[in-house]
């Protein structure tokens, strides 16, 4: 299954990839569209949460289903005038896999670009995607999803 599992990922990080999310994200059509891409793939009530690097002294919040993952990113967003994130390495862990990303972020404040690595967890059971976690520390998601001490 786990290496399902990676398709899986592949496909729903497809519906992102490369893509101005400021632009996406404004525009209902390509929301619907997402909503719509996601829909086969995903638990209705699947849970996502956006985690700060440790040493930050945020707590993360969980949000739940296609909109609550819409909400997630119109938080993120805010301060961007152009953000993309590019698809860079999969790693298989089972039930989970985990993806290494490179945001790219324009702020509306700063003529100064932005760029992390990041990573994201999918957590999948029976070939649905439960739980997705997007990680700013990378060794941290590794850890999350088993693959290191």
């Amino acid at each position: 299954m786990s290496s399902e599992n990676v398709e899986l990922a592949r496909r729903i990080a497809s519906f992102v990839a490369d893509d101005d999310f400021v632009t996406a994200i404004e525009d209902d059509r390509r929301i619907e569209e997402t909503r719509s891409a996601m829909r086969p793939y995903v638990d209705p009530e699947f849970e996502v949460e956006m985690f700060a690097p440790e040493y930050a002294a945020t707590q993360p919040l969980v949000h739940r289903g296609i909109d609550g993952y819409l909400e997630v990113w119109r938080n993120w967003l805010e301060p961007y005038e152009h953000f993309r994130v590019e698809l860079e390495e999969y790693f298989d862990a089972g039930d989970k896999v985990v993806l290494f990303a490179r945001q790219l972020g324009q702020p509306k404040l700063s003529s100064v670009p932005v760029e992390a690595r990041s990573a994201v967890v999918f957590v999948f059971r029976d070939g649905t995607l439960v739980r997705l976690e997007v990680h700013l520390d990378r060794e941290r998601a590794m850890k999350a999803a088993g693959l290191s001490e």
